[in-house]
């Protein structure tokens, strides 16, 4: 068993990080997209979809070398974040 991204956690990224990071990692999206009440409790990444996530690819992606599955795909979210920032003029 691998670790895996928590569904719940997913979801409660914006849209625009989402995609953003399944871009970045090819990750696919082979479910159904489920709401509930108008709330998202699925976009359609599955479990499965979520395998092609590995520590090895976000290590590159960072240019970590840390092995923990969860502070790695922290640190993922955090760049994608700032990544899709709006540029401030100042």
């Amino acid at each position: 068993m691998f670790p895996v991204i928590n569904i719940n956690s997913w979801v409660s990224l914006s849209q625009e990080v989402r995609n953003k990071i399944r871009g970045i990692f090819n990750i696919p999206r082979s479910g159904n997209v489920m709401v509930n009440d108008g709330r998202i409790e699925t976009d359609g990444t599955t479990f499965e979809d979520f395998k092609v996530l590995t520590v090895e690819k976000m290590q590159e992606y960072l240019g970590d070398t840390s092995t923990d599955f969860h502070k790695l795909f922290d640190g993922v979210v955090a760049k994608v974040k700032e990544e899709t920032k709006p540029c401030r003029k100042g």
